[in-house]
């Protein structure tokens, strides 16, 4: 071998002397990077795995002249979120107008869960507010890719058997024969004429009436007619007033007592259907049943 080809022989080898720990270093980098990915992969993982894989949020109209009704609801939604968590569901609630917000509880679902969030209504019956402005709401907050939006709480044919024995019990414990009595069911009704609180009113009394334990079950509204103090006065019948309401709102307090005060016949009111005992598990069941059906969540469209 010549002198200048040892040389280049040398140098080459010391070259590949100081490159080799350099790339092993750089290797060693790059393993170290993809393990860090897969622990980051894993951690985020883990967090998913770690949270409910689905959320509902309990939403109703808010109350506009006293905090009663959105206090019953949230009493409502904690008692279905304690029945939900052994299950993997949480559930919050949220209101239109007024604190807990809708979009705050959305917010707080989306982001304490992984996967869809059902808008469970706590409405008497469809209408503006469940057809119209909740939809809207949940689109200006983002939320279409992960909401599914169930039927409204007044609709739920289970709703029929709790009306029934809350009836009557109040009537045993006023002392009222049910077979001589008259249930008599106030919904809220619509000054404008929209037809959906009507007609979840006289459905779920038709359903009442099918079951044959009072005499007779009448109808009446608050904002249309047949008016409630109409109503009350076409009877002489001693009588279970129920309100037919969600929240415990000045209708419920206020509006149907003062009625049936001023008829001054024997009667006893029940309160708002929305403040059974009940309404936990029926909400609950409505989610559940929901749940089988729909479809894995999709990312936002963008």
């Amino acid at each position: 071998m010549m002198a200048h080809d040892l040389a280049i022989d040398q140098s080459q080898r010391r070259d590949v002397g100081r490159a080799t720990p350099d790339g092993v270093q750089a290797s060693a980098n790059g393993l170290a990077d993809d393990a860090a990915g897969t622990n980051g992969t894993q951690a985020a993982l883990r967090t998913r795995l770690e949270k409910p894989a689905m959320a509902a949020v309990i939403v109703g109209h808010g109350e506009r002249g006293g905090a009663g009704s959105n206090e019953l609801l949230i009493r409502q939604a904690a008692a279905v979120d304690a029945l939900g968590r052994p299950h993997n569901i949480r559930a919050f609630a949220g209101v239109l107008n007024g604190s807990p917000s809708f979009e705050d509880a959305l917010q707080t679902a989306m982001t304490a869960t992984v996967g869809p969030v059902l808008i469970t209504p706590f409405f008497m019956s469809s209408g503006y507010f469940v057809e119209t402005v909740l939809p809207r709401r949940i689109a200006e907050a983002d939320a279409k890719h992960r909401c599914r939006v169930v039927g409204p709480f007044g609709d739920d044919p289970g709703l029929v058997p709790v009306m029934h024995k809350i009836a009557t019990q109040h009537a045993d414990s006023a002392g009222l024969d049910t077979s001589q009595a008259r249930l008599l069911l106030v919904g809220h009704g619509s000054r404008s004429g929209a037809p959906a609180s009507a007609r979840s009113t006289r459905l779920a009394a038709s359903r009442l009436a099918r079951l044959d334990e009072f005499h007779c079950v009448d109808i009446a509204f608050l904002e249309e007619a047949p008016l409630v103090a109409d109503v009350l006065t076409y009877c002489a019948r001693p009588s279970v007033v129920m309100g037919f309401f969600s929240g415990d709102g000045l209708h419920a307090r206020e509006d149907v007592p003062d009625a049936i005060e001023t008829w001054g016949r024997p009667a006893v009111y029940t309160g708002p259907v929305g403040a059974a005992s009940e309404v936990p598990e029926l909400l609950f069941a409505t989610i559940k049943d929901a749940a089988k059906s729909i479809a894995p969540v999709a990312g936002p469209t963008g």
